[in-house]
């Protein structure tokens, strides 16, 4: 029996995006492009098959009743923000600026489209084109880095185009990752979050949702739209439960808003600010028990009201 060989090493994957100067056309990515420091990948451009049924008058199944309707295309991918890329990925998931800031679009105003070229393993590649941001997820525990996750829809896709552009690591991936232990916090005027001094925070974790419409393709076999939905933002913050952060309770019962600045810096002192605006939430809020201390995981959705009208905003500053 012939050998078929080694399985492929997944280490040869790569994923570059970067925002289509006439929306849905492919953007070339020889330069310009946000190469990601990848952790791992999960996109496809999978065909959908609709089975008709066969003709009366046979009891067996007919072949070329099966019929490609459209291709799911988009996927997410797991990576360390950098300085190289930050940026481009917060103006592909926001789209719109004010005071310097990231902040959501307005209304049904259409995001920036992207491409986003994926190399599965020096295997197969995929060129997805006239890509959104659907959402994006950050993460950062004691002793580790910043993690994100980005999950985007693609009007079409390309499989094996064969002209991907190559990433060069040594030209992007320098420096460290913003990391945990860097992390700043200030709530000025929540004494419960430890006001404008901060608090300890074990591990911190945001989804923020554009809730892109997936079933838009209308009467085209890729989506010919890709409406943006109600903005959502859940976090969660697993801090240390004391007599200073048992005040969350007053909050949580008078359905108080309150905001939080959260600041990640890497070791060149590049920054990345987040700032969010929420109330907790009224049954995912409990205190969590891990040997014999207690930490609270306060989990809270995004809120706007008078004075504050965006839930959620992001800014990234490079040393100067």
């Amino acid at each position: 029996m012939a050998a078929t060989g080694n399985p492929i090493w997944g280490n040869n994957s790569s994923v570059l995006l970067k925002k289509e100067g006439t929306p849905g056309t492919r953007e070339p990515l020889t330069t310009g492009a946000a190469h990601l420091d990848l952790i791992s990948e999960d996109t496809e451009s999978t065909p959908q098959i609709l089975q008709l049924e066969s003709p009366i008058g046979d009891r067996q199944q007919h072949s070329g009743m099966r019929i490609v309707t459209h291709e799911e295309a988009g996927g997410t991918v797991i990576f360390r923000p950098r300085a190289q890329c930050i940026d481009q990925v917060l103006e592909l998931m926001f789209g719109l600026v004010a005071s310097e800031y990231w902040v959501p679009e307005v209304g049904n105003t259409d995001l920036d489209r992207f491409t986003c070229e994926v190399n599965k393993f020096g295997l197969t590649e995929y060129a997805y084109t006239g890509c959104r941001a659907n959402s994006l997820k950050l993460m950062s525990e004691q002793n580790g880095p910043l993690n994100a996750e980005l999950n985007f829809l693609a009007t079409s896709a390309e499989r094996n185009p064969g002209d991907l552009t190559t990433p060069v690591y040594t030209t992007w991936n320098t420096g460290t990752p913003f990391m945990h232990k860097n992390l700043v916090v200030n709530a000025t005027g929540y004494d419960f979050l430890g006001g404008a001094s901060g608090l300890e925070v074990k591990s911190y974790e945001v989804t923020i949702s554009n809730n892109l419409d997936a079933d838009a393709f209308c009467n085209s076999a890729n989506r010919s739209l890709m409406p943006i939905g109600a903005l959502t933002l859940q976090g969660s913050l697993l801090i240390p439960y004391n007599a200073v952060t048992d005040g969350y309770l007053t909050a949580w019962a008078a359905g108080t808003k309150f905001k939080y600045n959260i600041q990640w810096e890497d070791a060149a002192l590049n920054n990345l600010e987040l700032e969010v605006a929420a109330e907790i939430d009224g049954e995912g809020t409990k205190v969590e028990s891990e040997g014999e201390h207690k930490w609270l995981n306060l989990v809270h959705t995004g809120m706007i009201d008078v004075t504050d009208t965006n839930m959620v905003k992001m800014k990234y500053t490079a040393v100067v």
